[in-house]
């Protein structure tokens, strides 16, 4: 298993992986085409992949506005719905963490909506709840951290 920078060619598995946690809100964006497209033409998607099949995608955000310069955010994060619960998940988290630290990033945030019901994965990941977003267009959200 290894973790390989996203190219064109993983526009299509991506956006698959991303469907599975649509949600029908405005700006909803990750699981488009354009934005998946845009993020792998600015290096930030990246996928676990063994014999060219791909199990998982991660997108890692180094360099937002809105980011401290010690932080990193996961933007998105999929692993195949047949892979549920197998442990790909946590191990896109470790390389998200790897990538990041080898950015020099000391943090690692992620937002999860609370219908999703990953706050158990977080935290059996290492990540700590840090807050309860009021709602992104009337979905509430958490936000989780790690020291990396």
């Amino acid at each position: 298993m290894q973790i390989v920078r996203a190219t064109q060619a993983d526009v299509k598995p991506i956006v698959a992986l991303n469907k599975q946690f649509h949600l029908d809100i405005p700006d909803f964006r990750w699981d488009t085409e354009t934005w998946v497209i845009d993020q792998i033409d600015k290096g930030t998607f990246y996928l676990l992949k063994e014999g060219g099949s791909a199990y998982g995608a991660v997108c890692i955000q180094t360099a937002l506005d809105n980011l401290p310069s010690t932080d990193a955010y996961i933007e998105t994060i999929a692993t195949r719905e047949d892979l549920h619960g197998k442990g790909y998940g946590r191990e896109l988290i470790n390389q998200a963490a790897l990538i990041a630290r080898d950015e020099a990033k000391h943090r690692l945030i992620v937002e999860s909506f609370l219908e999703y019901g990953l706050g158990d994965f977080y935290t059996k990941c290492g990540f700590q709840l840090e807050l309860e977003q009021p709602d992104f267009h009337g979905r509430p959200y958490n936000v989780f951290t790690m020291e990396i």
